[in-house]
């Protein structure tokens, strides 16, 4: 129950990450430069948002061992 719980949570956040990459990608360049003050991860939040959707799609479906 926890695993399909832990899903779900992973789905909403995936789902709440492309919106914001979207809005984000709205914003002009000063815009997205104070939008970016104290984001400390190495990586370009699109990439984490793609890294969130792929894990997500995992899960979900294909590629997962469970689902096979």
């Amino acid at each position: 129950m926890e695993l399909k719980s832990a899903r779900k949570k992973l789905e909403e956040l995936t789902q709440a990450s492309q919106e914001l990459k979207n809005t984000y990608m709205r914003l002009d360049e000063n815009e997205k430069a104070e939008f970016n003050a104290g984001y400390e991860l190495s990586d370009d939040f699109e990439i984490v948002a793609r890294a969130l959707f792929n894990w997500n799609e995992v899960q979900h479906g294909e590629g997962h061992p469970e689902k096979r």
